[in-house]
């Protein structure tokens, strides 16, 4: 592994984990009811907010995810046009990579009973639609199950990719020459045209009762965002009796269709990471280099605030319309540039005045490589994992879940660390295995079969 992309390796490690724990933390709500003392200790509770990071994780994934695109393909713009990765390289390389998890999961869910005679369509349908990287455009209710759920991202991931290579050779066509300094300067242009307009669709796209953010999270509780068929098949399947009933899955449909899962609604952090590439290339060339302290710090402290107030317990659901329409527009992209300017600092030269040698070091530390090495393939596995820990009657945790009829939040707060800790064991020791077993053979062997390379 490259010395500079260790940081990034670290902060892979640490996203995976956080989200672990959010869908831990989701999971354990399928034990509570959503009226009561337990759950308001709950939506009030730090440990949850913490836990939960604002459902921010996959928003920073996705700044990471363009980062590393970026910054190749600025790289390759030096390049004689003959040497560069076409198209049909790209997207070799990223289903290769991305593939073999989402069929084991898409496999392993078909195994399990994740077939529902109810749906508009049936279970291979709905797994070609993963494998197809086109989950996120269709409707949830047709597309999505307990088992492919979690993959939408993937889909979202591999469009904002075309997408973004097509900007780069665009930019590349249109600006003469130059090397990555040159290009990554154009660039910057349409990604900040970009970033704007993905706040704007947001802004427009909002609606008090079905496109809006704040509704949703007021909602979040496992068993009231299910659909009829999914609330009835987990009841079913691991014997399971709700503590509340399905009455919010309306307004989970219309978000996660009409905001959620569309790219056109959540390119805006891959847009800033885009920009973040442009921003590192130039300063490998020497820009930024005259940048007061104070300007970096300023930066830097916001960027903190920014990421911890998304980890404060939820504030009065009674905002004025307003502001709920502005924190639906414009939270992902603030949170996707609060993170961008953290990752700036590890990602610069040293010596730069932007370079922050200390927390280089912290996301650099071997121990986090293991959890990165296999992140990729634990998201696809550690959500159904999470489902059987805390829902099966056989489960080793069975005997820490907390009684819906409780009214203390504590039972509920121990079962939901016990079940992000075993989660996390679990799907990553299974992820480790899978990752040296199928996805470092199936890399090697894709180098060699990729198609040849071409200009753009």
């Amino acid at each position: 592994m490259p010395e500079w992309a260790a940081p990034i390796e670290g902060v892979r490690a640490v996203l995976h984990l956080s989200l672990v724990a959010l869908h831990a933390a989701m999971t354990t709500t399928a034990h509570l009811p959503r009226v009561g003392a337990a759950w308001e200790g709950w939506q009030q509770s730090g440990v949850v907010a913490a836990m939960n990071g604002g459902g921010a994780q996959v928003d920073v994934f996705l700044v990471v995810s363009a980062y590393l695109l970026a910054t190749k393909l600025l790289r390759e713009s030096a390049a004689p046009a003959a040497e560069r990765s076409g198209v049909a390289v790209f997207v070799w390389r990223r289903a290769v990579r991305m593939v073999p998890a989402m069929a084991a999961v898409c496999a392993a869910g078909y195994c399990y009973g994740d077939d529902w005679e109810s749906s508009p369509i049936g279970a291979l349908p709905r797994f070609a639609a993963t494998l197809c990287f086109v989950q996120n455009l269709l409707p949830v209710e047709h597309a999505a199950s307990l088992t492919t759920g979690a993959l939408w991202s993937n889909s979202l991931d591999m469009q904002c990719g075309v997408a973004l290579f097509g900007l780069v050779a665009l930019v590349r066509w249109g600006g003469g020459a130059g090397g990555a300094a040159a290009a990554a300067r154009r660039l910057r242009y349409p990604l900040v045209a970009l970033v704007g307009a993905a706040v704007w669709l947001r802004w427009a796209a909002f609606t008090p009762d079905g496109m809006n953010l704040l509704l949703l999270g007021k909602h979040s509780h496992y068993g009231a965002l299910q659909s009829d068929t999914s609330y009835l098949w987990l009841a079913e399947k691991y014997n399971h009796t709700w503590a509340t009933p399905n009455d919010a899955h309306a307004v989970s449909h219309a978000y996660i269709n009409g905001m959620y899962n569309p790219p056109w609604m959540r390119f805006g952090p891959f847009a800033v990471g885009a920009l973040l590439a442009c921003q590192v290339t130039l300063a490998q060339a020497g820009g930024g280099a005259g940048t007061p302290r104070w300007a970096v710090w300023a930066a830097t402290g916001w960027a903190v605030a920014q990421l911890l107030m998304v980890c404060l317990p939820p504030g009065p659901d009674d905002l004025p319309m307003a502001v709920q329409q502005g924190i639906t527009a414009g939270l992902r992209v603030l949170v996707a540039a609060a993170a961008a300017v953290l990752l700036y600092r590890v990602l610069v030269p040293a010596g730069h005045p932007w370079a922050a040698p200390a927390l280089r070091a912290a996301l650099s530390h071997r121990a986090l490589a293991p959890v990165a090495a296999a992140s990729y393939a634990s998201y696809c596995f550690h959500f159904r994992i999470l489902e059987w820990l805390a829902l099966a009657p056989g489960s080793p945790l069975a005997p820490l879940r907390p009684n819906a009829a409780a009214a203390d939040v504590a039972p509920a707060l121990v079962f939901a660390a016990a079940l992000a800790a075993a989660g996390a064991g679990v799907s990553l020791a299974v992820a480790s295995a899978f990752h040296h077993a199928v996805e470092r053979p199936l890399g090697r062997w894709a180098t060699r079969a990729r198609p040849a390379a071409k200009a753009d």
